[in-house]
């Protein structure tokens, strides 16, 4: 995220709000000082496990000399509320940088016209020609909508949909 907006206007600042969040997170610092340790070190934490009726692992995190405190709750559980951390944070960059991102917000009269930008630019960015989609009688609105549907948007709604209960606002 950081590597691809950090060129966009506004967005530094974003970023910087959030990464405080993450470093004031226990969650967050968690899985920073995991992966230092399982990455630099090779320490692997995760060595307990329990069984359960049916033959269901629980696999929990261990105390270690470079992390004494661990989450008390099972792996999958910690790993799953930090991957819905994180893609919130994924979301939130979505809903305010959509535009650089996601193609279906890039393609739109609003977006184009803030750089001065008319249609038939976006008609030439996707097919090479100007005027692609003009045609009698079909409002401009229309060939927004044309050309949104011609490329791909958000690839992950589905995922933010199940884990967030949310959706991308597609225009």
């Amino acid at each position: 995220m950081q590597a691809v907006l950090k060129d966009i206007e506004g967005f530094k600042e974003w970023y910087a709000e959030r990464q405080a969040g993450l470093k004031n997170d226990p969650l967050a610092r968690f899985f920073h000082r995991f992966r230092n340790i399982n990455h630099h070190i090779g320490e692997n934490i995760v060595n307990s496990g329990s069984m359960r009726q049916g033959n269901f692992i629980k696999w929990f995190f261990c105390p270690v000399a470079d992390i004494q405190t661990v989450p008390e709750e099972d792996v999958e559980k910690v790993c799953k509320a930090y991957f819905v951390q994180l893609l919130e944070l994924v979301y939130q960059c979505y809903q305010s940088f959509g535009p650089h991102i996601d193609a279906q917000q890039y393609f739109t009269a609003e977006n184009f016209g803030r750089t001065g930008k008319t249609i038939d630019d976006a008609d030439e960015e996707i097919t090479g020609i100007r005027g692609w989609t003009e045609v009698p009688g079909i409002e401009e609105e229309r060939r927004w909508e044309m050309l949104r549907k011609s490329v791909l948007g958000c690839e992950i709604n589905q995922i933010f949909e199940e884990y967030l209960g949310k959706t991308v606002n597609i225009i």
